[in-house]
This record gives structure tokens, sequence and C-alpha cells, in this order.
């Protein structure tokens, strides 16, 4: 216990106290029993830190206080978030941690294999933040130390940056290194992704029944193709039979923030250029065919070549009328399809 009379004096004297690693601030008495240390910046997260209390101090009563150690860690560095289920063929494999880190050390422990086990080439970059800045009023983005994005060097075709269609690949991580600590993440996480087909999905429509899908196709009605990414329908290349024309989908228009433009109790419509609308010669087609819709090339508005090799959708249309079967009603043994007894 230190008198109150001398605190501010004893704050203009050495205090022999040492924290390691060397931290510059200022220490200030609070009271009589306690002592503040003020760091000029913030402590260096996920390291070991010693604080070393020595011969020196002595209590009201003449008493002299023992020396003493302690030690203690910032917070550790520590996954928040790591990619899992499914991610889209440009979309990096996001790495997500509470703290930046060393990039080229953290990136040697990660690998990314496919489910025949074998190790792809990958490229490891820092991800992106994206904040609201009220000066600018703009939505600004920069590079995040404390998110990786990783990426397949090329696919199957030789295309930088892009995983392969219909495939699930398997991310090993061995730990991480923090950018400024010394204390490695040693934690490992494993975890799986897969890629889909560049159709999300195919659906049917039809003003005549709710029945109809994809292997049940009313030619008199349409075929609507929902893809991942947006498409440029005039610069795509696309086959079928009996096709006689292909409009994009609506949606629900958005602004920067992502929120819907709303008009009264509805929502301002723009053109789904994610979405295909397919029309047919119905006259062109029997009951009971079968076709495929042929994606050759699909383009995005960007001039991005999607497939490198053609897609086929199967459809059917529907078959005859048949009556395959008949079973009388309650339990009637003497119904019959000619006549009523």
């Amino acid at each position: 216990m230190v008198p109150l009379t001398t605190l501010t004096e004893q704050e203009k004297t050495a205090i022999p106290i040492t924290i390691t690693p060397e931290t510059p601030g200022t220490f200030k008495w609070i009271s009589t029993r306690n002592l503040q240390f003020i760091p000029e910046t913030t402590l260096i997260p996920s390291s070991d830190y010693t604080v070393e209390v020595k011969a020196g101090f002595s209590s009201l009563d003449g008493l002299a206080i023992a020396p003493v150690t302690h030690t203690f860690i910032t917070r550790p560095l520590r996954y928040e978030f790591v990619s899992s289920d499914q991610v889209g063929y440009r979309s990096p494999i996001v790495i997500d941690f509470n703290q930046p880190v060393d990039l080229a050390e953290t990136k040697r422990q990660i690998t990314v294999s496919t489910q025949e086990e074998n190790n792809i080439s990958i490229e490891v970059e820092y991800g992106e933040v994206t904040y609201y800045d009220r000066e600018q009023r703009k939505y600004v983005t920069e590079p995040d130390p404390s998110k990786l994005f990783v990426y397949q060097r090329r696919d199957t075709h030789s295309r930088p940056g892009l995983w392969d269609f219909d495939t699930t690949y398997r991310v090993a991580i061995a730990g991480a290194v923090p950018l400024f600590g010394t204390k490695n993440l040693t934690e490992g996480r494993n975890t799986s992704v897969s890629v889909p087909s560049i159709v999300e999905s195919v659906t049917a429509q039809s003003q005549r029944t709710s029945l109809v899908r994809p292997d049940f196709l009313d030619p008199q009605g349409t075929l609507t193709v929902k893809f991942y990414d947006d498409v440029d329908k005039d610069r795509s290349d696309i086959a079928m039979k009996g096709m006689t024309g292909v409009v994009y989908g609506e949606r629900c228009q958005t602004d920067e923030a992502g929120n819907q433009v709303r008009v009264g109790s509805g929502c301002v419509l723009e053109a789904d250029t994610s979405t295909l609308i397919f029309s047919f010669d119905a006259g062109r087609f029997a009951t009971n065919e079968t076709f495929n819709l042929e994606l050759k090339q699909i383009q995005t508005p960007t001039g991005f070549k999607i497939n490198a090799d053609p897609i086929n959708i199967p459809l059917t249309t529907y078959p005859e009328f048949q009556i395959l079967r008949t079973i009388p009603g309650a339990g009637s043994t003497r119904a019959a399809l000619d006549g009523i007894y």
C-alpha cells in the first residue's frame, strides 16, 4: 500500500516493473493498492507476455514487497469461418480468422484435394471486407488480412482461378501463423466443398396442368433454366429441337446494399439474366419423345465462356394417355367400364 499523498510523486520515479515483450506506456496509481499500466498502443495479439514486479516496492509500514512474476497470453488466433457445402465455380474457398494472419506462412499449411485424393495446385490470397464509408457515402471494399481466399490455380481446361464443375474438394488446414503475434494456431480444420454444374435448376410450366416437369414436358408450355451465374442469351450458343424463343425471367431490382427496391406493396422488376425461359413449336413434337437441350457455349454478360464442353439436359414430352388399371370404388364387385349396375 502506497500513501495517497505520494502517488503522484511515485509516478515520476522509475517503476520497478518490466513487461516482455517491451511495451511502451505509462504507469498510473489509481489507489494505494492498484497500479495501472496504460500501453501506448494495443498489445500484440496471440502473444506471450511476462510482467515482472521487481524489488523496490514497500508497504506503508515500510515492509518490502516480494518480487512476483505474472504471465498471460493475449487474444489467441482462432478460426471464425471455413467454407463448407457448396461454392461457385468462380468463388473462393474462404478461411476467416479472428485476427490477421501471415499469408506466406499460413498458405503452406493449406492443402486441397479431389475425392480421388489427388492434391491440386492452389492460389491463396488475402480476402476482402466491404463497409459503408459515411464520409464518401458509398460502399468501400478493402483487403482483409484476417481472411484468406483459396482458388484452384487452373481447372481441367487450363482456365485460371476456376474450380471444376460437378466436383467435390477436400480442404485440410494444419494451422495458421499470426501476422503480428508469436503463438501459432496449431488446431487443424478439415472440410469439404462441392462445385455444382452451371445449371442450378430446370423446371417446366404449363397452363394445362401443374404436373409438368422436364421428363413430363408439355410442348405447349415453357421450360425454365436457372443458372448460378448471369448469362448473355444472345451471345450464348444453345440448341434444342422445336425452340421458338428464349427470354429472360424477372426478378426484384436491388440497390447497392442488396435491398429490394420497393414500390407500394411490390418491387421494381428487372430482367433476371440468370434465368432463361424457352418456348416451343408444339406441332413438332410427338408424345413420349426424348430430346436434349444442348448448352453448347454459355457466356456471361462480360463475355466469359462458362462451360468448356457442351452440356446436355435431357427432356421428354408427356406420354400418350392410357388407362393402366381400374379399381372398383367402395369395395364394389360388380363395377364395369361399359355400364352401370
